[in-house]
């Protein structure tokens, strides 16, 4: 049986809408109920920080400050068979971001994962198979660098990998040396490359079939993901490194001369996408409204099981406003395959839209306030 790691309290101070605020959670479902613009999804992001340091609405954490204040303060109380635990995550413009575990400062962001692991589902995510195929690989990344320790030291290579190369082709528009030291980073870079490829497509391989399972209860069609590289769609079983390294080394072949044009690289793991098959056809052509949302659950879903399986620990999570965005019949689905085994999150304008699940605790949001039902 999987682990359990609650969050049992959390603590602001000066973050987003929030000068002040404690709060007392339920081991089940929390629901934050209020109208649009009160600071319901400022409390689904200060959990993300706890969870992985990082908000999922902004790009840099000064977005997160509360207007006048110098800095914020974001602390969470987790509570398993061990005892408890705080995580804390503290910044301040022109000084920086500070996270701390049991009050020990971490080296870096990325010692924080796993701590609390998340899922979380947004009405933007259900733009999944018509959006750009960055958010689809930011998906998996974010998937990814949660359950596994050797998949962020590949995502770490490889970025520096990516930026190196990056750089020699600038140089290479005015220094001729640099065409000589693009040789010789190219089998550094391939390797890094492809070492990225090929873990990602182990983990799509498995996800790709939890998901396929969840969709099939949930509406009986069928799905199959895959990596798309280079115009070409790639089984995501084929996770050798050898592989992908021959792949991508055509793949620099083809695109050498516009890559000394326009100085950055245009083929490796950054390059590619993740294509969804509904019943054999491409879901980002073919797939209605509702089948692009059925798909999505069947991801967040199949997420939550991936991390369970890898952690031996149920993550929590966080649904901004999404059961506005799904029938009965899909939100029925999600409330029975996660709500009643993880720690939820959600957010919703009224009380139609909150599904029945008992121990349930809810807390009315106005600016700057929240408040349990409960007392």
């Amino acid at each position: 049986m999987a682990e359990r790691r609650l969050l049992s309290r959390l603590y602001l101070r000066d973050f987003r809408s929030y000068p002040r605020l404690e709060l007392a959670f339920a081991p089940g479902l929390n629901a934050f109920v209020g109208p649009n613009g009160a600071g319901k999804t400022n409390l689904l992001e200060a959990i993300h920080y706890l969870c992985l340091g990082s908000s999922f609405r902004a790009a840099r954490d000064a977005e997160a400050v509360a207007w006048g204040a110098d800095g914020f303060f974001v602390k969470g109380r987790l509570r398993d068979e061990a005892g408890d635990l705080d995580v804390e995550v503290a910044f301040r413009p022109g000084h920086g971001k500070v996270v701390r575990v049991g009050g020990r400062s971490l080296g870096s962001t990325a010692e924080l994962y796993g701590t609390l692991p998340c899922v979380s589902f947004r009405p933007e995510d259900l733009e999944w198979a018509k959006g750009p195929p960055a958010a689809r690989r930011l998906w998996l990344d974010r998937l990814l660098v949660q359950t596994s320790a050797s998949y962020r030291a590949e995502l770490l290579a490889f970025r520096e990998a990516l930026a190196e190369r990056n750089a020699l082709l600038v140089r290479n528009r005015h220094e001729k040396a640099a065409r000589a030291l693009l040789v010789a980073w190219r089998e550094a870079y391939l390797e890094r490359a492809a070492a990225l490829a090929a873990e990602r497509a182990r983990a799509l391989a498995e996800i790709g079939r939890r998901a396929a399972e969840e969709l099939g209860a949930l509406t009986g069609e069928s799905l199959a993901l895959a990596v798309v590289s280079g115009g070409e769609a790639v089984v995501p079983a084929a996770g050798e490194a050898s592989a992908w390294r021959e792949r991508y080394a055509a793949q620099l072949e083809a695109v050498a001369e516009e890559e000394l044009v326009r100085g950055h690289t245009l083929a490796g793991p950054h390059r590619d996408d993740i294509l969804a098959l509904l019943d054999g056809r491409d879901a980002r052509r073919y797939a209605s409204q509702g089948q692009q949302r059925s798909l999505v659950a069947a991801l967040k879903l199949a997420e939550v099981g991936h991390i369970e399986a890898r952690l031996g620990r149920l993550p929590c999570l966080l649904l901004d406003d999404v059961f506005s965005e799904l029938d009965g019949s899909r939100r029925a689905r999600l409330g029975e395959a996660a709500m009643t085994r993880a720690q939820t999150f959600l957010t919703a304008a009224d009380d139609r839209l909150l599904p029945e699940v008992a121990g349930a605790r809810v807390f009315d949001v106005r600016p700057g306030a929240a408040q349990a039902r409960d007392g």
